[in-house]
């Protein structure tokens, strides 16, 4: 009830701003003025349709970056094992795997052995980490 009287309210305000003001509908320009007359179209120009040359390497799309590989297999630590990152792993997940627990703590101790990699969320699948 109360929407529908202000959303009306709203309407009733709107039309006497527009009446009140003066504000009428844009007359024609061009209407009853003879001496007014379009642009002639003009012909394509010659470069209209026409590729660049082909440099021979393919542009790279913007937003789309290359695979991201680790430089190197880590170096693993007597007594310590590797895990090669696969599709749905996280970090957080493989403390639970092979500490027995996920924890803020297990995060820490593997990242801690992978100073490669900066940002837990952001190991590439593929990426071959040291386990303590």
């Amino acid at each position: 009830m109360a929407r529908s009287f202000l959303f009306s309210l709203a309407a009733v305000c709107l039309l006497v701003a527009f009446t009140a003001t003066g504000c009428k509908p844009k007359a024609d320009v061009n209407v009853g003025n003879p001496t007014i007359t379009p642009p002639a179209p003009t012909a394509p120009t010659a470069d209209v349709g026409k590729l660049p040359p082909d440099t021979g390497t393919p542009a790279n799309p913007v937003g789309v970056l290359p695979p991201v590989t680790p430089s190197a297999d880590p170096v693993v630590p007597a007594g310590a094992r590797t895990h090669v990152m696969a599709k749905g792993d996280t970090i957080f997940g493989l403390g639970g795997k092979y500490y027995g627990a996920k924890s803020n703590a297990n995060v820490k101790k593997i990242m801690d052995a992978n100073p490669q990699y900066k940002d837990p969320t952001k190991i590439p699948v593929g990426a071959k980490i040291v386990i303590p």
